[in-house]
């Protein structure tokens, strides 16, 4: 990184160092997205920047659809870690903090099902009837205990992990669902969808065999949000389930973001999303123009504002002496 962009990021502008940043921030490179020659010429600078500032400081390179995968899956990581934490209340035997916790962690596995493996929901759940079950609830527990094991059938009681005393109980859930007569599902979804039961791709549009109870359906297709719905299955009885499919304008919506940035009055809530791509405390937006200059602008991820706009000529080593 060059003198004068560690000066313009740190000292120069008259910003504080963030704590977290070492003598020089960390930046996040992006090409403002788009299509043809300038485009290309967009992706080609930014990656020259991200060459040079990684000589000497640290530099990441996204684009926005690469940004918006990112964004999924450190939802998926923020559920995981709203269980591990909920599990170690349980550990320390704190149960009526633990029921609360694991409530919204479920909840928060529940909406990232399309990026998460069929194991960890009912998993959950079980932690979660256990401690209603510590906390004396014992109708809750097994409530709990049933919704995971319909979920996931085969899942075991682990009582190297739970208290054995609610072995019996996790093992009447068992028995009584084993005595319960299966229902199915019709599920109507688009014809490119991959479509997932319970975490387990789907066999076909009827799913025949299901314990009665809840099922949690997704359907994936390609340029769309995930769908996800519950289905009530019943007893000898076939639910008809219909999967939409919204289109996903996220990484539409990240470009355009992007590209305000690059206004001479970005809008706050534009400058905001456009922060969304930072995997570091700075972001570095370009655009090569076809009259050989490019556009650029120094945004403050943390503080989202942005620090410095400006037009230059001369490529990537030209753009950071002018920082």
């Amino acid at each position: 990184m060059t003198r004068a962009l560690g000066c313009a990021l740190v000292g120069c502008l008259g910003l504080v160092a963030l704590p977290a940043l070492a003598a020089e921030p960390a930046v996040t490179v992006v090409a403002v997205p788009g299509s043809g020659p300038d485009a290309a010429r967009s992706a080609s600078l930014a990656d020259e920047v991200t060459r040079l500032l990684g000589a000497r400081g640290k530099a990441t390179r996204i684009d926005a659809k690469a940004a918006v995968g990112r964004l999924d899956r450190a939802r998926a990581e923020r559920a995981r870690a709203a269980v591990a934490a909920a599990r170690k209340l349980l550990d320390d035997m704190r149960t009526k903090e633990a029921v609360r916790a694991l409530e919204i962690a479920a909840k928060a596995l529940e909406a990232e099902l399309a990026y998460l493996g069929p194991r960890e929901l009912p998993e959950a759940l079980v932690a979660l009837g256990v401690a209603r079950g510590l906390e004396g609830d014992e109708a809750g527990a097994r409530d709990t205990f049933r919704r995971a094991l319909v979920l996931r059938p085969t899942l075991a009681y682990d009582e190297q992990r739970h208290p054995p005393a609610l072995a019996p109980l996790y093992a009447k859930a068992l028995a009584a669902l084993r005595r319960a007569r299966k229902g199915g599902l019709v599920i109507v979804a688009p014809d490119d969808a991959d479509v997932f039961v319970d975490g387990a791709p789907a066999t076909g549009p009827t799913q025949d065999g299901l314990l009665p109870g809840e099922h949690l359906l997704v359907a994936v297709v390609p340029g769309h949000l995930p769908a996800v719905a519950r289905a009530l299955v019943e007893p000898h009885k076939r639910t008809q389930v219909t999967l939409g499919a919204q289109e996903d304008e996220r990484e539409a919506q990240l470009s355009a973001a992007l590209a305000a940035a690059l206004d001479p009055d970005p809008p706050a809530a534009q400058l905001a999303a456009a922060c969304r791509v930072a995997e570091t405390p700075r972001v570095l937006v370009l655009r090569a123009r076809a009259d050989g200059a490019a556009d650029v602008a120094l945004v403050d991820a943390v503080a989202k504002k942005r620090l410095r706009r400006l037009e230059r000529s001369g490529g990537a080593r030209a753009i950071l002496g002018a920082l």
